[in-house]
């Protein structure tokens, strides 16, 4: 017997979407946006030596000349950030086995199972606050070229990259911690 095409039974395919909504995704492209944009309005305000590294009392003591990459970097760094996580994620969608342990094949799926939808929330959790901080540090990173002098703008530079930092380490250690949780619990329901 012939099988036609539109009898044979079709695949779930999964879809990044079905993890995170679009509305979800719109934050961290609008922030990225946002960067991009700020820095372009700021560019033609910046002079033409840009200060790298402040003195105690908050005064420029070394220069660099405005190049692209000076003036850009937080809008390339943004951008990489949120094409990795945003890949990383999709990968994890589509791949079956995505961690990969010396365990039996049983106990990696179940693993994987367990851990594809945690995982991918976390990245784009994630990509949206990173991008979110690193929004406020490039505005205080070009209100810091234009007006150097002012202390405030100096500390709320200093606090918002603080922050990029803990907010970093905070979701590496969730992400082991959700991982090694997650097989001491699959590797204890098979034991029972």
């Amino acid at each position: 017997m012939i099988e036609r095409a539109w009898e044979k039974e079709i695949k779930e395919v999964p879809n990044y979407l079905d993890y995170i909504t679009p509305k979800q995704e719109i934050w961290a492209l609008v922030f990225l946006g946002l960067i991009w944009l700020f820095t372009y309005q700021f560019e033609p305000h910046i002079f033409e030596n840009i200060p790298t590294h402040f003195d105690s009392n908050m005064f420029p003591d070394a220069w660099q000349p405005k190049t692209f990459w000076n003036i850009h970097q937080l809008c390339i760094s943004a951008s990489i950030i949120y094409i990795i996580f945003t890949f990383t994620s999709i990968i994890i969608v589509y791949k079956k086995r995505f961690i990969g342990f010396s365990m039996s094949d049983d106990i990696i799926e179940e693993v994987n199972d367990k851990l594809r939808i945690p995982i991918i929330k976390t990245l784009w959790a994630y990509k949206t606050i990173s991008i979110i901080i690193l929004y406020f540090v490039n505005r205080y990173t070009l209100y810091r070229y234009i007006r150097w002098g002012e202390s405030r703008i100096f500390e709320l530079y200093r606090l918002s990259y603080i922050a990029f930092i803990i907010i970093s380490i905070i979701f590496v250690l969730w992400l082991l911690f959700k991982i090694g949780w997650t097989i001491k619990e699959v590797k204890k329901s098979r034991s029972l």
